[in-house]
């Protein structure tokens, strides 16, 4: 016997010794075995304090460059969205005028005196089968006859009379180059639309059919 053991316990001991060196990890003895749950159990525990912390920033940081980018590609939109309606809102009043125009008579349509600047800023014609009332149409003075940011149209025998019951046409004007222009009985419109760092310039010539 050695320290106590017969020579059959002692065989076994190996053996038992034996097994659990093969259920160890590798490279591990089978005290190391036993202990290396022990050392791992802060990995199954979870994030530390400052691994989240860290995470946090980073995910604040994604989250903020994300927002930036909408809010940009949103304020572009509008922009975008501000030009196309200020383009369509004056070509709808450009159409609307040189259809109209282009069925006055000819031979009555004539420049009308509105004070701005020094220049003749408006028109007047009939339409077929009228034969007191002038259509007018005017950029306004500043003053009387509207805001000179406004191409206004009103019906009436004079420019007065029209101006009571006058409807706008376009607006944000920019500029102060005549409007209108009449000769050899080609009407011409030529006007600038501004609004920002957003302007465009429109311009047609008619003919009256009449």
């Amino acid at each position: 016997m050695t320290n106590g053991f017969t020579p059959l316990e002692i065989r076994r001991q190996r053996r038992l010794t034996t097994a659990r060196g093969n259920l160890s990890l590798p490279g591990f003895t089978p005290l190391e075995a036993v202990e290396q749950p022990v050392r791992n159990k802060r990995l199954l525990s979870g994030f530390t304090l400052l691994e989240m912390m860290i995470a946090l920033a980073i995910f604040a940081l994604a989250a903020i460059g994300v927002g930036g980018a909408i809010v940009s590609v949103q304020q572009s939109w509008q922009k975008q969205k501000a030009s196309v309606n200020l383009i369509n809102s004056a070509r709808w009043g450009l159409e609307f005028m040189a259809n109209e125009i282009r069925r006055g008579g000819a031979s009555i349509i004539a420049k009308t005196t509105v004070a701005s600047d020094g220049t003749d800023e408006g028109i007047k014609f009939r339409l077929p089968g009228v034969v007191s009332d002038y259509v007018f149409y005017w950029r306004g003075n500043g003053s009387t006859f509207g805001d000179a940011s406004i191409i206004f149209r009103g019906v009436g025998s004079t420019l007065s009379v029209a101006n009571s019951s006058s409807k706008e046409l376009v607006n944000l004007i920019d500029g102060a180059n005549p409007i209108f222009s009449v000769s050899g009985g080609l009407v011409t419109i030529d006007f600038t639309v501004k609004k920002g760092n957003s302007s465009f310039r429109l311009k047609t010539a008619v003919r009256p059919r009449n």
